[in-house]
């Protein structure tokens, strides 16, 4: 009795321990941490996985030791992981998989999000595993996943869905304390990932004569509007680290990843040319005006806005419906970096 109390205790702990984090990195790694602590026995790794149009994207998040994950005996077999997935992806339940060796065994459990696009998957590998181990883990991955959404929705802006500003500046935080590195972008499995050099750039984008939209149609119209415009972008930047946010009334921000400026520039032009040639319900024609700005040293999320900013206002100013890049203003003389520039809200009409 003293010990089902005590196993109860430690249980109701550890899931306090995950809930207690906002930092989706950090509820990551402490989900293994938990599992690895209470049953000490296996091993475990928590995937994010995407199945579109016949494509398996997989992409390790955590595992419960590096030791364990690279050791021989660890590794899982490409075509096993695939076709694994596959069949919890098809089935939406939790499957048990023998390993190669015939002595341990993989559990799958999936959680899926409300479009059922991208999917979590906790395996779990051990020697025997049983059904008081398997009902522990289903249990704690499911509070996991129920606070992810929870923690989710706290970051979405109510209208749009898209992320909001406060956790815009989080985000900026993460790229300038990491630096410059190596991001991995997934193709079909893990194992199979190709890393190359990438460099983020935030970029503003803020939509032309705006005012005159609400004022002439209303702003239930307005509203509309933005909703359309938030579908656009996330439709235009689709990788898992590209982010899009509603920065505040009809201005979003993108972060996107890219090898180079020139393929930041291609990446915003094309958005700008998407939405310039967009036939929206009761207008002629909708345009963007975009400023954006490479994270590089800077000293806070304050400076990389600042900048993006600046080159949106001097898209503005020179007659909309166009993309700016502050370093190329700053280089050609249009811009000065010690010249402030009034970012307070203006009307453009």
């Amino acid at each position: 009795m003293v010990q089902n109390i005590q196993s109860g205790l430690k249980v109701v702990n550890s899931l306090a321990e995950i809930t207690s984090y906002k930092d989706k990195y950090l509820l990551e790694e402490s989900l293994v941490k938990t599992i690895q602590e209470l049953l000490p026995g296996g091993s475990q790794r928590l995937f994010n996985v995407t199945y579109e149009n016949k494509i398996l994207s997989i992409k390790l998040r955590a595992y419960s030791d590096p030791a364990d994950i690279n050791s021989t005996n660890a590794q899982i077999n490409e075509n096993l992981l695939i076709t694994m997935f596959k069949k919890v992806i098809k089935t939406k339940t939790v499957e048990v998989f023998p390993c190669e060796d015939k002595i341990n065994w993989h559990i799958c459990y999936p959680e899926f999000d409300e479009n059922d696009k991208k999917i979590a998957i906790l395996l779990y590998t051990c020697k025997n595993p049983n059904i008081t181990t398997q009902q522990t883990l289903n249990g704690i991955f499911r509070v996991y996943a129920n606070y992810l959404r929870l923690l989710d929705k706290s970051e979405r802006d109510k209208l749009t869905g898209l992320y909001n500003r406060e956790t815009l500046e989080n985000q900026i935080i993460k790229v300038l304390v990491d630096g410059t590195k190596e991001t991995q972008t997934s193709t079909q499995v893990e194992e199979r990932n190709v890393s190359a050099q990438k460099y983020t750039f935030l970029g503003i984008i803020d939509i032309d004569h705006f005012k005159l939209i609400n004022d002439n149609l209303g702003h239930l119209y307005g509203d509309e509007i933005l909703v359309l415009v938030a579908r656009l972008l996330t439709e235009s930047f689709t990788r898992e680290y590209d982010l899009v946010f509603r920065y505040g009334g009809e201005e979003f921000v993108i972060l996107i990843t890219s090898s180079s400026t020139e393929d930041a520039l291609k990446a915003f032009e094309r958005l700008r040319i998407n939405i310039q040639n967009h036939q929206f319900p009761q207008l002629d024609q909708l345009t963007v005006s975009i400023g954006f700005e490479k994270i590089t040293d800077q000293i806070s999320p304050h400076d990389v806005i600042a900048a993006a900013d600046k080159a949106l206002y001097f898209a503005k100013e020179s007659g909309r419906n166009r993309t700016e890049f502050y370093p190329t203003l700053i280089a050609e003389g249009k811009l000065f970096p010690d010249k402030e520039i009034d970012t307070s809200p203006v009307v453009f009409f």
